[in-house]
């Protein structure tokens, strides 16, 4: 026999095959949907269900490999494995208990998300307050926890920077009676130049925007003047007339001159050393282009080129103070590098903003005393 064909279909109850309609049973009685029920069991499990005392069967799924069911079903029916008939959940079933306990302890995601935001804020103004701005970070901003196990890769550059600013700024000094400034080749295009390119790929990993645009700036500035007295590059020597020369060259470090002013208007809220290394800086381009403007039968005007190496000399020193204070610790140093600030650096804030905070923190001292 078919499981699709009924067996007994004046059997079947009512209510399964012309649907459920709540005026066709007497005192409103209603049918109970159990498994492998048929018409007669079901009216006498309503009869059980409204007895005093007697807790209401619920419907549930029907499985449709009980016998019941399947003389329950019209002829033809397609019957699936499993029929989902919704149900009210008891008010005191485990279901419903555990729905509640696990949704008075889970959290949104996006309230996970704001208290974490809180706690980050919180840190990095107690970050602000304990440390400050600090010029070994190469920015000029506060110091930054580094929340990543790479090294800081600053004072590689400023060690870098600070050699071959050195090492021309005693060729423009003419120390030892050295005029030939070929030597600032080599570690012009090797330590001065590449060794900031990767410095400038590094900082931009960690996040920092200023470093990696400043020392990629003048890891191409020292490439390109390493390239000017290459021969191959045939750029010195498609001049013919040295004054032309050296007024190019005058406008070439006059362009150095404005990048490194723009510069220098980003670090007035960082620390003294870190402000002076690159208003230092500023000036020996000044100087040093004004000397090559100037010049005295094809030679760049030697007063200005010396003082320019003068001032070359200090953004040099100021450059090694930084990388200093950005490797000397205490796990291996005896000291630690002074750190002076502005005024008005205390959190990055504007000189009087900064100010009405100390007179504040100031007068809430004086009130807990």
């Amino acid at each position: 026999m078919s499981p699709t064909s009924p067996s007994n279909p004046t059997s079947v109850g009512s209510p399964l095959q012309h649907g459920y309609n709540p005026s066709s049973y007497q005192d409103g009685a209603t049918p109970s949907f159990t498994t492998g029920t048929t018409g007669a069991d079901a009216a006498d499990a309503t009869q059980a269900n409204h007895a005093e005392g007697a807790q209401p069967t619920h419907p549930t799924f029907l499985d449709t490999n009980s016998q019941g069911l399947h003389n329950a079903m019209p002829s033809g029916a397609v019957t699936p494995n499993t029929v989902d008939v919704p149900y009210h959940i008891p008010k005191h079933s485990e279901s419903r208990k555990l729905k509640h306990f696990y949704a008075s302890r889970a959290e949104p995601i996006y309230d996970q998300t704001e208290k974490l935001a809180n706690q980050v804020a919180e840190l990095q103004r107690q970050q602000n307050k304990l440390f400050g701005p600090s010029g070994a970070d190469f920015e000029p901003g506060i110091h930054r926890l580094r929340f990543f196990k790479n090294a800081n890769p600053g004072p590689f550059g400023l060690f870098s920077f600070a050699f071959t600013t050195f090492l021309l700024s005693l060729i423009n000094l003419a120390a030892g009676h050295v005029t030939n400034s070929r030597i600032i080749v080599a570690p012009a295009m090797f330590y001065g130049g590449l060794a900031q390119i990767l410095v400038s790929m590094w900082e931009m990993a960690s996040g920092n925007t200023f470093g990696g645009a400043v020392f990629g700036s003048y890891g191409c500035f020292w490439l390109s003047y390493g390239a000017i007295f290459i021969p191959w590059f045939h750029i010195a020597n498609s001049y013919t007339d040295l004054d032309e020369f050296n007024y190019a060259v005058g406008l070439f470090l006059i362009c150095w001159f404005l990048f490194t002013m723009l510069i220098t208007l980003c670090t007035i809220r960082s620390t003294l050393a870190f402000f002076c290394l690159f208003a230092t800086l500023d000036v020996t381009f000044l100087l040093l282009a004004a000397g090559y403007f100037k010049t005295s039968g094809g030679a760049p005007d030697t007063p200005l080129i010396r003082v320019g190496g003068g001032f070359g000399l200090a953004c040099a020193a100021f450059a090694f103070y930084n990388a200093l204070a950005g490797i000397a610790t205490v796990e291996n140093s005896f000291f630690s590098v002074p750190r002076a600030v502005f005024p008005w650096s205390l959190e990055g804030l504007s000189p009087s903003e900064a100010n009405r905070r100390r007179m504040f923190a100031d007068d809430e001292s004086e009130k807990m005393a």
